[in-house]
């Protein structure tokens, strides 16, 4: 890019409404209309000949609006050569942001979208050129994930902007109906969902609903989901817990069935905290694995005694027969 000397213009003759070199939103300039006040504006913006009248932005639009706020009539601006075509002063705006700070996820998926959409860019040519430039390798995973995330409504984005919600959870999204979206989303705060439980829930919503052939809106409208959501006396965590139990007992029946079997048994034998006896994942097989603490030889032989009784009783015969 190739820019003219620095010229005054004024900031009525600026479209602030032109927002094709956009990428991140204006968001809360309150810091900077402060510096502004302090120091004035630093560092010039930079504008493009739109006619003989006006400008749009190609960089500085934080610095437009913060100018605007404060009725500043005039601002330094660098005016672009003619001959620089849009792409390349999208490329500008993109290298410029990138200098002052780390792409979030939806500052990366309007950049490809707009790469895509408005300049008309083939998916190749994104991720070759662009995407190592926003920080990914020029991967088409990586470019499917992100692409449709500046789609989203609100709500979700500022969960992504936060990094409350994983990138693959809201992809995800991005391909499911309004309905299923937004009660999902209610999962999510109503149970303060770490990015882990996030998928965890939805593996399990989306196999109930292909089995049951029911949308994700309706099936966590069903009375038991909607109780544990509507209880007040419990917490997230404690409504999560009972959420996922429910949603374990009816996308596996049986090992639920089996697992509380097991429990019982467990809790009928009274064993002591500090000794653990658990199943295989799922009771897949007949291997179970026994933990305990001792401190001395008499700790070790109490729960030796421990073990012989439970063998001695018939439990460790139980258990065996669950697998």
């Amino acid at each position: 890019m190739v820019a003219k000397s620095i010229s005054t213009i004024k900031v009525k003759s600026i479209d602030g409404r032109d927002s094709l070199f956009q990428i991140s939103p204006p968001g809360d300039v309150d810091c900077l209309i402060a510096s502004i006040k302090e120091v004035g504006t630093v560092n010039p913006i930079i504008l493009q000949r739109k006619d003989s009248q006006r400008y749009r932005i190609v960089v500085g639009f934080r610095r437009y609006t913060a100018a605007t706020a404060l009725g500043i009539k005039e601002l330094a601006a660098f005016i672009v050569d003619e001959n620089a075509t849009d792409l390349e002063l999208f490329r500008l705006a993109m290298l410029d942001n990138l200098s002052i700070h780390h792409f979030n996820p939806i500052e990366v998926s309007t950049a490809i979208h707009k790469l895509q959409t408005v300049f008309h860019l083939e998916k190749e040519e994104v991720m070759r050129s662009y995407l190592p430039l926003l920080g990914h390798g020029s991967n088409p995973h990586v470019y499917d994930l992100y692409a449709p995330l500046c789609k989203l409504d609100e709500s979700w984005q500022q969960l992504i902007i936060g990094d409350l919600v994983s990138v693959e959870i809201a992809s995800l999204m991005s391909s499911v109906n309004d309905q299923d979206r937004g009660a999902f989303l209610i999962l999510i705060k109503a149970m303060q969902l770490g990015k882990n439980r996030q998928r965890e829930f939805w593996a399990l919503l989306h196999d109930l609903c292909r089995i049951s052939q029911r949308s994700l809106a309706e099936v966590v409208q069903d009375t038991d989901f909607s109780k544990i959501l509507a209880d007040q006396k419990l917490t997230p965590s404690q409504k999560a817990d009972r959420f996922r139990t429910e949603l374990l007992r009816r996308r596996y029946p049986r090992f639920m069935q089996t697992q509380a079997q097991f429990d019982a048994l467990i809790k009928e034998c009274k064993i002591p905290p500090d000794m653990q006896i658990r199943p295989s994942s799922f009771f897949s097989c007949e291997e179970f694995q026994i933990n305990f603490e001792f401190k001395n030889e008499q700790e070790y032989q109490a729960k030796l005694q421990i073990l012989n009784s439970l063998m001695e009783n018939g439990v460790i015969k139980k258990m065996v027969e669950l697998t």
